[in-house]
């Protein structure tokens, strides 16, 4: 057996280990319409049409971060970048922002399966092991459902990104059959939901906890007669899938490594002279193996021993905090994959920690890559010192059985006493989350120095972004003015996709009818203006028109209204013809403050009738006759307007 020991060295860790880690990161992601204003009622639903506005991207961040935050949403259709949204001051807590359909070149994006990604970034960073969030009993003033404040146990956080529950932290608590089951806490640390307690002996409360997917597995049955097991619930359901079963009693410890296509469970029985024993599942209806005997570790073959804690690393190694009782556990063993030991050493050893001493649990971070070069192993050690007790961290050289234990952080609450239950773990990117089940009652969240940094999350499975209807249209801009007795209405489009065309209409007395169409461009991503006029408006006062823009597939949209005000003239009047003199071609402009039949006539100095240009009924308002002198000689003439027994005379001179 080989024998190696700890040395104690502060603030080396981090030069050591060159993990890819984070404090700030993103969780929480839903979609939906972009008109919902609440985190509570977003979910997973948006009717995938730009035509009814754009989609709402929804996401939590966990903490404050020491620098300015900054965060960007990359969106993809496949591995191509579409568009990227800024968001430059966020929040910890809930953010959102909304994409409207277009890419990058502001063209709208065609029908299609997009996907993004929500970067967040520190620029500063911690420099130290700080407490970035507060939760439990003690904090808020009750507990999470305002009950007893019964034990917070083991903890554990979802880590697969592809799982919408991803950076949710599950808190084991219990006591009774109404209060045991696990604790739904966002990464940001808000409460959220209770998941159910185990049909299986709910009145034993579970302990340690971990995560595959989106699945909480407890380990539960401590100190029951007959076997122990491990209930699993589902995150995203709350569902309970089933029960493991290990066929034996006293079980601490709970971990699980892939080895390939298989899943490998791993716990630790103890208590019991004899049987104190690794052990593991490979598959989660596999048969118990006794994959490490510990007995021949502990001081005698009779001693009861007592295991407390269990992780294993990503290359197979084990590490399990023990002693021979339960007030002795300061001893640690690393168990290589194939079930020997690889070291043992205790903590009074060089390290020279006071004999009371004890480990309370381990926590290992496996990084974002399955090997051992970005694995991080942290100690919860208790001690009535206080600059002995608190947050260590542990490196452990598999090439040449080098360790390092080093001390981060002794928090000024919570040590409690050797017995009580504080479980520490990791979330997604290495924040530690401890357990703390003393009389403080306190779910905390601390983030280790990393110094600047970001992290990057995907959506998760089944929250990309289905478009089926596309923004068909960008109407820059929509005007309408009068002139004369006319509206003239004139409009910008930036882009058009499928564009048949425009459906004009208007509102008369309150009427909304279709008075013309305008063909469109189609497909097109270069401006295009449009020109209307609707010629003499039989009408008065506030007019309103708008553009229903039809799709080649029938779909349409309306746009903004405009109105125009088209003044009536009080009395009959009679304006100068412009240009005078002139040739071939002149304006003659009339305005008449009633509906009647007007005449407009043309005659030479002798009084000859040369030209009829007007003889209807016409509308109330301003009008222009556009008279064409082609064949009239030169010379003076006078027109004449009549409307009923009111008769204009003005002179005009033609000269060619």
């Amino acid at each position: 057996m080989r024998i190696i020991k700890f040395f104690f060295i502060v603030g080396i860790f981090l030069t050591i280990t060159k993990t890819a880690l984070a404090n700030v990161y993103t969780s929480g992601i839903r979609i939906s319409d972009d008109t919902v204003s609440m985190y509570s009622s977003a979910g997973n639903s948006w009717d995938h049409n730009f035509r009814n506005g754009g989609v709402k991207i929804w996401f939590i961040i966990n903490e404050s971060g020491v620098g300015i935050l900054s965060t960007s949403v990359k969106i993809y259709r496949g591995t191509t970048l579409v568009r990227t949204l800024n968001i430059p001051n966020p929040a910890k807590g809930v953010n959102s922002i909304i994409w409207d359909g277009y890419d990058n070149s502001f063209t709208p994006v065609p029908v299609g399966n997009y996907s993004f990604q929500i970067t967040v970034a520190d620029p500063v960073g911690h420099s130290s092991f700080d407490s970035i969030w507060v939760a439990g009993a003690y904090y808020q003033g009750n507990d999470f459902d305002g009950g007893t404040a019964y034990a917070y146990r083991g903890n554990a956080s979802i880590i697969d990104q592809s799982k919408s529950t991803f950076g949710n932290v599950y808190v084991a608590r219990g006591g009774s059959t109404g209060t045991n089951g696990y604790y739904e806490i966002r990464a940001d640390g808000v409460y959220q939901q209770k998941i159910g307690t185990s049909p299986i002996l709910p009145a034993s409360a579970p302990n340690d906890l971990m995560t595959i997917g989106a699945n909480i597995y407890g380990l539960a049955g401590y100190g029951n007669s007959g076997s122990d097991f491990t209930n699993v619930h589902n995150s995203t359901s709350n569902a309970f899938i089933g029960s493991l079963q290990w066929g034996n009693t006293n079980i601490r410890g709970l971990a699980n490594r892939i080895n390939g296509s298989d899943t490998v469970y791993y716990t630790a029985q103890s208590g019991t002279a004899g049987q104190n024993l690794i052990l593991k599942k490979v598959g989660a209806n596999g048969n118990t193996s006794t994959f490490f005997n510990m007995q021949p570790l502990m001081s005698t073959d009779t001693t009861a021993g007592y295991i407390k804690s269990l992780v294993v690393n990503d290359t197979g190694y084990a590490f399990v905090a023990y002693g021979n009782s339960s007030t002795s556990r300061k001893k640690l063993a690393v168990i290589s994959p194939d079930g020997s030991t690889f070291l043992i050493d205790s903590l009074d050893g060089i390290l020279e920690l006071s004999s009371s001493a004890y480990i309370h649990s381990l926590a290992i971070y496996h990084g974002s890559r399955a090997t051992l070069l970005d694995d991080r192993l942290y100690a919860l050690i208790y001690s009535p010192i206080q600059s002995e007790w608190g947050f260590y961290t542990l490196y452990v050289n598999e090439s040449d059985t080098s360790v390092v234990l080093g001390k981060i952080l002794s928090p000024a609450e919570g040590r409690g006493t050797g017995s009580a239950s504080q479980i520490i773990n990791v979330d997604p990117v290495g924040n530690v989350i401890w357990s703390n089940g003393n009389t403080r009652q306190k779910i905390m969240a601390f983030s280790p120095g990393y110094g600047p940094n970001s992290h990057t999350t995907s959506n998760p499975d089944g929250y990309a972004i289905s478009v089926e209807t596309t923004v068909p249209v960008e109407l820059k801009s929509f005007n309408a003015s009068v002139v004369n007795n006319n509206v003239e209405l004139t409009w910008i489009t930036s882009t058009e996709t499928n564009n048949a065309g425009f459906e004009i209409e208007r509102e008369m007395a309150g009427i909304w009818e279709k008075i013309d169409f305008v063909r469109g461009a189609g497909t097109s991503s270069s401006t295009n203006a449009y020109t209307y006029v609707d010629k003499n408006v039989n009408a008065a006062g506030n007019i309103k028109y708008r553009l229903k823009q039809i799709d080649l597939d029938g779909s349409f949209k309306y746009s903004d209204a405009v109105e125009v005000l088209i003044n009536i003239p009080s009395t009959i009047q009679l304006s100068q013809n412009y240009p005078n003199p002139f040739n071939p071609e002149t304006n003659i402009k009339f305005s008449v403050p009633f509906d009647s039949n007007v005449k407009l006539e043309i005659f030479s100095l002798n009084g000859e009738l040369v030209s009829k240009l007007l003889d209807k009924e016409t509308s109330a308002g301003e009008h222009n006759i556009k008279l064409d002198a082609s064949n009239l000689s030169s010379g003076t003439y006078y027109y004449r307007l009549s409307v009923g027994t009111n008769i204009l005379t003005k002179k005009m001179i033609v000269i060619k």
